[in-house]
């Protein structure tokens, strides 16, 4: 009898946690749990990872990368394709760095990222320095620094599909090198197709390479950024 009723508090518990979506959050302060863990998306239907100092990935980069003890490293991009939750629990938030040798995210149709508190920096690919988005990415308090896209979108590109939104976010040195009909340096920072939805609220963009209104439009009053992209930019 007390067996039964274990099983059925059991099953009613985890019918409430499936209704409610609730899943704990996982601790992580070390650099393969948290590549691993956020791998786990696919499979997954929410992932709620805390990042914590990890002091000895830290010691293996520069100051310049990693200015506190809290931060982590990708060789590959990290693929998101069901959801993640991604905060920084540090006083000073934490850094995810590609080195320069690789895209730090890639969110599929499906995938839906939210990161909280950190800086994302030195990604480096074609399209999308840092981030490329299908699917839906959500920012509050970060910093997209020393991307580099050696076509279009230097640290953020998002697809017809995408949706970005980042409050409190901060975009420094990033770049993109696409040069059309003499417009250097296409969408610098965030490169947005036609239909993507993307809107930045108390963001400041400094140091990206200028482009022209007509690629990219920056709206002081709103601080919302939305990208263009002409017929010539449709298929990229």
């Amino acid at each position: 009898m007390v067996i039964t009723l274990n099983f059925f508090l059991l099953f009613i518990l985890l019918a409430f946690q499936r209704q409610n979506n609730y899943v704990l959050a996982t601790d992580i302060s070390n650099n393969n749990d948290f590549i691993t863990e956020i791998e786990k998306s696919s499979i997954s239907n929410t992932i709620d990872i805390n990042i914590l100092e990890n002091p000895s990935e830290a010691e293996l980069v520069s100051n310049v990368v990693c200015k506190s003890s809290c931060c982590y490293t990708v060789t590959n991009q990290l693929e998101i394709v069901g959801a993640v939750n991604l905060v920084a629990n540090t006083d000073d938030g934490c850094t995810i760095s590609a080195h320069d040798d690789t895209r730090i995210f890639k969110i599929e149709t499906t995938g839906v990222l939210t990161v909280i508190h950190v800086r994302i920096n030195h990604g480096r690919s074609e399209k999308g320095g840092a981030l490329i988005n299908d699917g839906q990415f959500h920012g509050t308090n970060l910093i997209f620094n020393d991307n580099r896209a050696s076509i279009i979108g230097g640290a953020v590109y998002v697809s017809n599909t995408g949706i970005f939104d980042c409050i409190d976010c901060l975009f420094l040195n990033n770049n993109a090198n696409m040069v059309i009909e003499g417009n250097d340096k296409v969408g610098a920072s965030i490169f947005g197709q036609r239909y993507s939805k993307v809107s930045c609220t108390s963001c400041h963009i400094d140091n990206s390479t200028e482009s022209t209104e007509k690629i990219i439009e920056v709206s002081k009053q709103q601080q919302i950024v939305f990208s263009f992209d002409w017929r010539e930019l449709e298929d990229l």
